[in-house]
């Protein structure tokens, strides 16, 4: 999104706002550098949702075994 030299150049006040545009919370009792941190780096969910994994998950089976089958104890 933007430089880490230009974040730093921001008044805290306007990384407040910039975090709030961007949708994080809790910005307003952070320090200045945590504020850049949590612009810069993406949270984890959207992380995870880039890797390029869109297959279906496989749904797992139990096995029943011949006692299941059976009704025997």
């Amino acid at each position: 999104m933007t430089d880490i030299a230009d974040l730093n150049a921001k008044k805290i006040a306007e990384l407040r706002d910039i975090a709030k545009a961007l949708g994080i919370q809790g910005a307003e009792n952070l320090k200045k550098k945590e504020i850049i941190d949590l612009i810069v780096t993406p949270p984890a969910t959207e992380a995870a949702n880039n890797l390029g994994d869109d297959s279906p998950k496989r749904r797992r089976r139990r096995i029943q075994t011949d006692e299941e089958n059976n009704g025997t104890p």
